[in-house]
């Protein structure tokens, strides 16, 4: 028996957001053209949208001067055994494939387990492979990223290994060192107007007078909460 529907799900991604409206409308022209064919039809189930994030090298530069003074997390013999028996579950190739990323920023780790460096500044930006509602923020205020060592070397991004290693004191000590870098990094934007200033003066640079705007259709409606 030929069921009378199926479902699909598409994930489009795009570097910014006119090139994402672009690549949009034409997966549904794709979708038009494929129900004209078999002489179907086609409904557009909209899940979710995340804008592109626009960098701020200002803040980027204090987040990193305040990695470099407080240091990264040392690491003990239990959880780097506890981090060989991750990476164990997952071979070498992926191992091998994380330290050859680091090496080409001049790092040469001491171990292949933890990270327990920090990786020279580069003003270079390069757009990151996943999706974020930061992105969203970074167009209403001046925004900026960092990453802390929350988990070992060479495990595969949404696994169980991840999840692990976030719940014992690798990820403690990972995220207790974002918070860290979180709180001294907003004590000096709080503390000098001309930080401030300089981080919106990239900010309105970057955008070149764009205003946000939410791909998200308004007859999208917010579920509504579980207790309402």
């Amino acid at each position: 028996m030929v069921p009378d529907y199926a479902q699909n799900f598409f994930d489009v991604r795009a570097a910014d957001i006119d090139e994402l409206k672009r690549m949009h409308s034409w997966v549904l022209d794709i979708a038009k053209g494929a129900a004209l064919m078999t002489q179907t039809r086609f409904e557009e189930v909209f899940l979710g949208y995340a804008a592109n994030v626009i960098p701020n090298r200002v803040i980027a530069r204090v987040l990193h001067s305040v990695m470099e003074e407080i240091g990264a997390p040392t690491w003990t013999e239990d959880e780097l055994e506890f981090a060989e028996e991750m990476q164990s579950q997952f071979g070498p190739e992926l191992i091998g494939q994380a330290i050859a990323h680091i090496e080409e920023t001049g790092i040469t780790p001491r171990q292949n387990k933890i990270c327990d460096f920090i990786i020279p500044y580069s003003d270079k930006i390069e757009g990151g492979k996943g999706s974020t509602d930061v992105g969203d923020v970074s167009w209403v205020v001046p925004t900026a990223q960092f990453n802390t060592a929350c988990y070992v070397l060479g495990i595969p991004g949404h696994s169980w290994a991840i999840a692990s290693c976030s719940g014992m004191s690798i990820g403690h000590k990972g995220m207790l060192y974002a918070a860290k870098i979180l709180g001294v990094t907003g004590y000096r934007f709080l503390t000098d107007a001309d930080l401030r200033d300089r981080a919106r003066a990239e900010w309105k640079y970057r955008l070149k007078g764009r205003k946000y705007e939410s791909l998200i259709p308004p007859e999208i409606k917010t579920p509504p909460l579980p207790f309402e």
